[in-house]
């Protein structure tokens, strides 16, 4: 098979009508080919990648030979590009408008390699590339603080990334890409590479850490280098890149970089009527992203906020999110629509609310699940799996446990009816233990601080499972409780953890009991700060 004999630019531009209509990501999947770093055909304001854009126009001139595939190609990138341009397209070179100091950033990514293991490549160093990459397209702060960092690459190693430890999920990458010349953190100048801060190192001083000032001005500065950038590391550690991932790092196209979408983005307007969400991060029981979708749980402040995100999902239109920055301030998110609320199962644990982003309020730029979600039985779902349950008692720990229990046998299709399900029924458990605890470590020997409040008058807790979800451990009330971070540490790495672990089981099983038949006395509850 020879690229000579394409030869009709209809089947060219057919192949450009499947792109627009159903998306790069698919279009990479369906031909078997990946991602371009490089080389882009353009074509009304729009660029597509061209190998995949050949075979794909290959099979559609000569039906009984079928697209190309990549095994298939003779001449490399350079016989494609001139197949194309030989039809009067115009291929464009993303390098050729890098500058030396951008073409030596890229070099950098490059070099970036992750540890290799019988099974597996460690993803923690793309992931956290592409997070940080994604920040500067948001117009994020250059540097943020540590625990910022470390909550969003646990979800994304959870989502996406393939760590036997979450907990080194931003660990690891902070101090390699740090070695790497690609990463600040502050405080650390003196120390070796050799010299790596611990968990608790950081957790303690929370740092503020970033791209360094150079490269982020070059990020900001050169948008065709961000693209690359990101580009280089989906093509070199996700080959093909997860569909999810790229509509993660790319929800839409920036103003002013060509990128390879099949329309031009959408920018924010941030018009002053519109309503800001607020994510409160940093709490296990908090706002953040529902693990195995792409939906953010949100916890409205006040019985205004849910008047008007009703008005907003009754309307289908969309509101602000926004998130710290960890250093006191806040940036932009995204744009998401409210698509279902999940009431609490006592007046007093709230209602949490389902938001799914998008690209823009305008709906002709969301994806095809975007619309289906939105005329979803979602909703019902939620109302018919997650009802309160009757009951006449009014012991508050009696009604959350009701609710992280009942029917976790129930068959819910939906991988993403199920998913918010599950994350309801988790976070009713969690509150059930926090209630129980009253607000102190549920460990007997606990020599610590037992009852020590953060700066938001909240218990220093940690809700642990007693048997690890993944060994087959229950996510109920019953076999989870409530320990400071000594505590926990303790039941963690301890060298009598085991003896613990048995002992706390007991524990929770007796004041589980305990809890359940009696109505507890005003001491024996902790509520949350207003």
């Amino acid at each position: 098979m020879v690229l000579k004999d394409l030869t009709e630019r209809g089947a060219v531009l057919r192949a450009i009508d499947e792109f627009d209509e159903v998306g790069q990501a698919a279009f990479l999947k369906h031909y078997e080919y990946g991602r371009s770093t490089r080389y882009f055909v353009e074509y009304r304001g729009a660029v597509y990648d061209v190998k995949a854009l050949v075979g794909a126009a290959y099979g559609y001139q000569y039906p009984d030979r079928g697209p190309l595939t990549r095994k298939q190609f003779s001449g490399g990138q350079a016989a494609a590009n001139a197949a194309v341009e030989r039809l009067g397209f115009t291929v464009v070179d993303r390098h050729a408008a890098v500058s030396t100091t951008g073409t030596e950033f890229l070099a950098r990514v490059e070099a970036v390699a992750p540890q290799r293991f019988r099974d597996r490549t460690a993803l923690h160093r793309p992931l956290m590339l592409l997070w940080a990459l994604k920040q500067v397209r948001e117009n994020a702060p250059r540097r943020l603080r540590w625990i910022v960092l470390r909550e969003a690459l646990t979800d994304l190693g959870e989502r996406f990334g393939n760590a036997r430890d979450l907990n080194a999920q931003a660990l690891y990458p902070l101090w390699a890409l740090r070695n790497d010349g690609l990463w600040e953190v502050d405080g650390t100048e003196h120390l070796a590479p050799s010299q790596r801060p611990t968990l608790g190192d950081l957790n303690r001083d929370n740092p503020l850490t970033g791209f360094p000032a150079a490269d982020h001005k070059l990020l900001r500065d050169e948008p065709q280098v961000l693209e690359a950038a990101i580009d280089l590391v989906l093509t070199k550690f996700f080959d093909p890149a997860p569909p999810r991932l790229s509509e993660w790092v790319r929800p839409h196209a920036p103003t002013s970089a060509v990128v390879p979408h099949g329309r031009p983005g959408v920018t924010e307007d941030a018009r002053s009527e519109d309503l800001e969400l607020r994510l409160a991060l940093g709490d296990p029981n908090g706002d953040g992203p529902i693990p195995e979708t792409d939906l953010i749980e949100y916890t409205a402040p006040d019985t205004r906020t849910d008047l008007a995100l009703e008005h907003a999902r009754a309307a289908t239109r969309t509101v602000r999110v926004s998130r710290p920055d960890g250093a006191g301030g806040r940036y932009f998110e995204t744009r998401a629509l409210a698509v279902g609320r999940c009431t609490g199962p006592s007046p007093s644990s709230g209602d949490t609310w389902l938001l799914q982003p998008v690209p823009s309020d305008d709906p002709e730029t969301w994806p095809p699940p975007v619309h289906e979600l939105v005329t979803s039985s979602l909703q019902d779902t939620i109302n018919e799996h997650l009802q309160a349950t009757p009951s006449n008692t009014t012991n508050p720990y009696a009604l959350l446990n009701e609710r992280a229990t009942q029917g976790a046998d129930d068959r819910i299709g939906n991988t993403v009816e199920r998913a918010v399900v599950k994350r309801a029924r988790s976070r009713s458990a969690r509150q059930a233990v926090l209630e129980r605890s009253a607000g102190s470590c549920e460990n007997p020997r606990c020599l610590g601080h037992p009852t020590e409040l953060t700066d938001a008058g909240r218990p220093i807790l940690e809700v642990d499972h007693i048997h690890d979800l993944a060994r087959g451990g229950r996510d109920i009330p019953e076999v989870m409780i409530a320990l400071c971070p000594n505590c926990h540490a303790l039941k963690t790495r301890g060298v009598n953890r085991d003896n613990l672990t048995k002992e706390l089981l007991h524990v929770a099983r007796q004041r589980h009991a305990n809890h359940l038949a009696k109505t507890p006395s005003p001491q024996d509850t902790w509520n949350e700060p207003k």
